[in-house]
């Protein structure tokens, strides 16, 4: 494993700088503040059109998406093309929800 180099910036700090980047820049979206959260972008419904050109999207059967908003767009995608999602619950430790599509 890889140790921190002296000088290098944590994952909080890297974190930090992207939220308030997003805010300061006007490309956060709702909901906001995006600090502490998986943040949502415009262009995130954009973004998530660029799985459908990824092999191993179109291979995988089962797909995890979180529940945030930014992933939103994803979670459509996924059972448009006949795969299933499985997301965490939010709000419930260690529970999972399935959805399987049927096309």
């Amino acid at each position: 494993p890889e140790t921190p180099q002296e000088g290098s910036a944590s994952k909080g700090d890297i974190r930090q700088k992207v939220w308030d980047y997003l805010e300061a820049s006007g490309l956060a979206d709702f909901p906001r503040p995006v600090h502490r959260r998986i943040p949502n972008f415009k262009g995130a419904s954009h973004a998530a059109t660029r799985l459908l050109g990824l092999q191993e999207f179109k291979a995988a059967k089962t797909v995890k998406i979180n529940p945030d908003a930014p992933q939103k767009n994803a979670r459509f995608l996924t059972l448009e093309v006949s795969n299933s999602t499985v997301a965490p619950l939010r709000r419930r430790v260690g529970l999972w929800c399935l959805v399987a599509s049927h096309g």
